[in-house]
């Protein structure tokens, strides 16, 4: 099983837990999301074959000068499959801070999402208006 979100219930706040059911990019809003909330580290996870979205994720923040990376760690972990039997799966465990420029790239992207939602939303007025 590669969703980790099962457990979400039982994660510790700053924990994100990558699946390869959703993009990498809602992982990365998460994790800036965090970290603009106050956490002081994040951690970015995932099993067996989210793993290359957790490097997708981490590579992203990094690549927007959002991030630094603190420590890594890969480990070989025993879940429990759907047939009840226990498997080895690899994980890869990602604990990320802000970078210097964090809290202004932050704000100058929520000003451009902003931005974006206001221009969608009168285009989609202008659309009804017309309709």
């Amino acid at each position: 099983m590669t969703d980790e979100t099962k457990n979400t219930k039982d994660q510790p706040k700053n924990v994100v837990p990558v699946s390869i059911k959703r993009s990498f990019i809602l992982y990365a809003n998460v994790t800036k999301k965090l970290l603009a909330e106050g956490e002081e580290t994040v951690e970015i996870s995932g099993l067996g074959n989210a793993i290359t979205a957790t490097v997708s994720t981490v590579e992203v923040l990094k690549k927007q000068n959002m991030i630094e990376v603190t420590k890594t760690l890969t480990t070989l972990t025993n879940i429990e499959t759907r047939n009840n039997r226990e498997a080895s799966v690899p994980k890869l465990q990602v604990w990320v801070k802000k970078s210097a420029d964090f809290d202004t790239l932050y704000a100058e992207q929520q000003a451009r999402r902003a931005e974006k939602e206001a221009e969608e939303k009168k285009e989609k007025e202008a659309a009804e208006a017309k309709a």
